[in-house]
């Protein structure tokens, strides 16, 4: 079926449950058709008082059955708020207080990121608070309650969430009663100055084979046996086009919009033209600006701290050859 057919479908469902259970769902002016149009379109949705879960196990019961969302919405709790309960393997959701708390954690983002604060371009939910979400897709890597305290304290009304249950569009908030409306309906890539202030630094694990390279630095010798698929697909990077080692191969970062963000070059160096990464952008693949793999595994696991990398390597090196 097409995906137009497929919506028909679902539109026919809810006219047949709406009559059979003689629903008062039948105007899109009502917050349990709205609930139904969020279950159709893959939203995990349970009933909600204020913010407070309906029914006996919570956000575990959401579900995007639309006989269930029926029977909550049009029997047992008609009017209630709508919880979600997004793809958190996929989500990131920045919470932030519009009041002067979120005003101090906005300045405290600047000062962190050393970037103004850009939100425009992805899925936003105004809560009747008159707070906002803004709901990106997860990056790669861990995202630790430890990280966020470190990074922006604590009690400056700014919240990243990572689990749990939102407050859905179409419910109303219990103190001010307003509504809670969103925005934009797609997910955009966490943006790089906020990646890497929220995602826990990994110690990352090269794969280590024994090795009959007989020089003496320990530069050359990581970027003669390290591979580029060891050294970024931790990091989240894919290889869209060739071998990721030969002349030619192309990667794509974790954030990218474009195709691909990285190309390696005849001399195995890579070329990363994407602005949103911690490597400088290249000029072009002559331009002498390439990252050699010992040069890319210090910027992305040591902030381009050569010494420290170096260091690192060659305890890395010591524990291949058994020393």
């Amino acid at each position: 079926m097409s995906e137009l057919e497929d919506r028909l479908a679902d539109f026919v469902a809810v006219a047949e449950l709406t009559k059979e259970f003689g629903a008062a769902i039948v105007s899109s002016d009502d917050i349990g058709y709205r609930a139904a149009a969020y279950a159709m379109a893959g939203w995990r949705v349970f009933p909600l008082r204020g913010k407070q879960p309906l029914t006996s196990d919570g956000f575990h019961s959401a579900t995007t059955d639309l006989t269930q969302v029926f029977k909550w919405w049009a029997i047992q709790f008609p009017g209630a708020n709508i919880g979600w309960v997004p793809d958190w393997d996929k989500t990131l959701v920045l919470d932030l207080d519009r009041h002067q708390k979120g005003q101090d954690g906005l300045a405290r983002y600047k000062q962190l990121t050393g970037e103004e604060p850009r939100f425009a371009n992805t899925m936003q939910v105004q809560s009747g608070g008159g707070g906002l979400h803004l709901i990106y897709q997860r990056p790669a890597g861990q995202i630790t309650g430890r990280v966020l305290t470190e990074r922006f304290g604590t009690g400056h009304g700014v919240d990243v969430r990572t689990n749990g249950y939102l407050v859905g569009p179409g419910s109303v908030h219990p103190d001010s009663g307003r509504s809670y409306e969103g925005m934009i309906s797609e997910m955009a890539p966490l943006p790089y100055s906020l990646t890497r202030v929220l995602v826990e630094p990994e110690r990352v694990q090269v794969p280590r084979t024994a090795t009959t390279y007989a020089g003496t630095s320990i530069a050359d010798w990581f970027t003669e046996t390290a591979t580029w698929s060891g050294i970024l697909e931790p990091h989240g990077w894919v290889l869209i086009v060739a071998d990721g080692d030969q002349p030619g191969a192309k990667w794509k970062h974790p954030n990218a919009t474009a195709p691909w963000s990285a190309i390696v070059d005849e001399h195995g160096n890579l070329h990363v033209f994407s602005p949103n990464t911690p490597f400088e952008p290249s000029q072009g693949r002559n331009s002498g600006t390439g990252a050699t793999r010992f040069k890319a595994f210090s910027i992305l696991n040591h902030a381009g701290d050569m010494t420290r990398a170096a260091i690192a390597l060659q305890e890395m090196k010591w524990e291949i050859e058994g020393r």
